[in-house]
């Protein structure tokens, strides 16, 4: 799934640009800025963030987390 390929990303510590392309590459919408889970998503990545702070901001704003 997409949550599970950007979880790979995270761990792998791929850029937002990285993310893109894979994300892309492997048939799924790339991250889009007005959407507001997309959007922290893009955050952590270019904070380079990890899974867990991720995951911490994403419950904090009330949104699903990446698992």
């Amino acid at each position: 799934s997409r949550d599970k390929l950007l979880c790979l990303c995270f761990g792998l510590k791929l850029t937002a640009e990285e993310v893109q392309d894979l994300l892309r590459n492997c048939g799924y919408a790339v991250l889009y800025a007005k959407n507001r889970r997309d959007s922290i998503i893009l955050f952590a990545l270019y904070k380079e963030l990890s899974l867990l702070k991720l995951n911490e901001k994403l419950y904090e704003e009330g949104e699903a987390l990446l698992n």
